[in-house]
């Protein structure tokens, strides 16, 4: 059952601005800076992305290996984090260094980011480990699901704070992460959390019907209430 402060905060949004599908981003905010191993001129963009995973948009393709890479689109890689192992991280590596050979955009999701019932807490540092592999590889964007509930505003300072230690090449890992929350109230406001000024995700799921990620229009109604700018990516995934 929601907290009423929550209910109330929905309630006025959905009745101000209605549904998210297809709405877009009109500030676009960015930043740049120069990276001197690259030796490029990186621009950032500063407002948080909402990937809707139920959009009729261009599919992302879920590919188990780099034979199997679509024709055209983009790519999502899927592994699984196992306590102090994350499952399927070889495998996407080799998957993302072809398809990004291919000036494919990729995109991969380690599920089960915070922990599991069957293996406890993920350790933040394999994390950071496997972060870094697949930026290094050019991974644009890579999402901490959350599949069992385990996210909390702890379990996320740890993932991020490791992960973001990593220094790579072009855009910061700080720019590259994502969420995929829990489809539950705990999981809205952690999608609020992520998206603020402490943690500065710009990447969050949702999903039309609330059922893989927490639904579009409340976390587009979180975040209008706390003034952060956002929009709707059409990108339809898995």
């Amino acid at each position: 059952m929601q907290s009423r402060p929550l209910a109330a905060l929905l309630r006025r949004s959905h009745a101000r601005s209605g549904s998210v599908a297809g709405r877009e981003s009109r500030w676009m905010s960015t930043s740049s800076f120069y990276d001197s191993q690259s030796g490029r001129h990186i621009t950032l963009d500063e407002w948080v992305r909402l990937y809707d995973l139920t959009a009729p948009a261009t599919e992302l393709a879920s590919v188990d290996s780099a034979d199997d890479l679509p024709a055209s689109g983009g790519v999502l890689l899927t592994l699984a984090a196992r306590g102090t192992e994350v499952e399927g991280r070889a495998e996407a590596v080799v998957i993302a260094q072809a398809a990004k050979a291919r000036d494919m955009p990729v995109r991969a999701l380690i599920s089960n980011a915070f922990g599991c019932e069957e293996h406890g807490s993920t350790d933040p540092n394999v994390l950071q480990l496997v972060a870094a592999e697949l930026a290094d590889v050019g991974v644009d964007v890579i999402t901490l699901g959350d599949q069992e509930g385990f996210g909390n505003e702890d379990a996320l300072e740890e993932a991020v704070e490791a992960i973001c230690w990593n220094d790579v090449v072009g855009v910061p890992l700080s720019h590259r992460l994502g969420l995929r929350a829990a489809p539950t109230e705990e999981g809205i406001l952690l999608c609020g959390t992520a998206a603020g000024p402490q943690f500065a995700i710009k990447h969050i799921d949702v999903c039309s019907r609330g059922e893989q990620a927490p639904q579009a229009g409340e976390v587009a109604a979180l975040l209008k209430e706390n003034g952060i700018e956002h929009g709707v990516d059409g990108g339809k995934l898995p």
